[in-house]
């Protein structure tokens, strides 16, 4: 199964999809994100400073960073069922003050 989520990070965090524009968005800083990122996944594969992969044991997580308005995930799960990768979806949003947007179902998770 393959998902994608876009963590978007805005001024009050509590827009509605629709009200999330270029004048509410908050940039994420490419360095900050890819050290962060670095820190949380000892072994992400950092091919270059757009995109960085990190394969865990049930999921796989590949991070475009070329817009730095959003970090886009497209995430591979290896191992079913699995909810772990819901956990570091949770994590990643903590770490950089964001929501995560399904776009699949259109909605904020959690």
């Amino acid at each position: 199964m393959s998902w994608d989520v876009i963590l978007v990070r805005t001024k009050t965090n509590e827009e509605l999809v629709e009200e999330i524009n270029e004048t509410n968005t908050v940039v994420f800083k490419t360095k900050d994100v890819i050290a962060k990122l670095k820190e949380m996944f000892a072994s992400v594969d950092h091919v270059d400073d757009h995109w960085l992969h990190y394969e865990g044991e049930s999921y796989a997580i590949s991070f475009n960073l070329t817009e730095n308005n959003h970090i886009m995930m497209h995430i591979s799960i290896l191992d079913e069922p699995d909810d772990s990768v819901e956990v570091v979806i949770r994590d990643l949003c903590r770490l950089f003050e964001c929501r995560a947007f399904d776009t699949t179902s259109g909605v904020f998770i959690g």
